[in-house]
C-alpha cells in the first residue's frame, strides 16, 4: 500500500497593503537586461522571440536555415532588433538564458553536439 506524504510549507505573511521584497517574490533585483538565445526560429521559436522582443529582452537568434526558415508572418519586422548569431554556440554565449524550438530529436542533437553547437 502506498503511502500519501504530505509536505506543509507555511507561507511568509506580510503587513496588509505591503508586499513582499522582490527576491522574496522571485523576481530578479538586478537592473540588467535579460538576454535570451532562441536556437531553431521557425513557428515556434519565432513566435517566442518576437514576444520577447516586444518584452525589451535582447534576443540573439540561431537557425540551421538561417532567416529563410522564419514564418512570412514574423518576417515583416517583429523580429528587428534580434541579433542573428553564426552558430548555436556564438547565441548561446552572448545570451544568460538558452530556447530551443526544435522539431525533431535529430535536430535537437545537431543543435547541442555538431560543431558549433551548444555544447561547444
Amino acid at each position: 500500500m502506498a503511502m500519501l506524504v504530505r509536505r506543509v510549507v507555511t507561507p511568509i505573511r506580510f503587513a496588509r497593503g505591503t508586499r513582499a521584497p522582490a527576491v522574496a517574490r522571485g523576481l530578479s533585483t538586478t537592473t540588467a537586461r535579460p538576454s535570451v538565445a532562441v536556437v531553431g526560429v521557425g513557428q515556434m521559436g519565432a513566435a517566442v522571440a518576437a514576444n520577447l522582443l516586444r518584452n525589451a529582452v535582447d534576443v540573439h537568434l540561431f537557425d540551421l536555415a538561417g532567416a529563410a526558415n522564419v514564418p512570412p508572418a514574423l518576417q515583416q519586422g517583429q523580429l528587428a532588433g534580434a541579433t542573428w548569431a553564426a552558430s548555436a554556440a556564438e547565441a548561446a554565449r552572448a545570451a544568460s538564458v538558452v530556447i530551443t524550438a526544435l522539431p525533431r530529436p535529430e535536430n535537437v542533437s545537431a543543435a547541442f553536439e555538431a560543431p558549433g553547437g551548444l555544447l561547444e
